[in-house]
């Protein structure tokens, strides 16, 4: 963020008393700075996105394992009620 701002600062200062001809490189340099901080912002979001994939992720293999044990609580409790009732008691 500094960085940026400080480069912004300074090729505004310094189109302040170019020529023509410096003009057009510090509107090129301007242009080479706008396009590195695009790339800088989809790396960002690129990461943000696949850290929330990755927390999904997570999120669906919890929900699974929580389903499984889910599963086997009501096996067991269906086989201890059949023992049970079978027990004659």
């Amino acid at each position: 963020g500094e960085n940026t701002r400080a480069a912004a600062r300074a090729i505004s200062e310094q189109a302040k008393t170019v020529s023509p001809k410096g003009a057009a490189r510090l509107q090129s340099q301007a242009l080479s700075h706008v396009i590195e901080l695009n790339q800088q912002n989809q790396e960002a979001m690129a990461k943000l996105i696949e850290l929330e994939a990755t927390q999904i992720e997570q999120v669906s293999r919890e929900e699974k394992r929580l389903e499984r044990e889910r599963i086997k609580y009501m096996d067991d409790a269906k086989w201890y009620l059949q023992t049970f009732l079978n027990s004659g008691v």
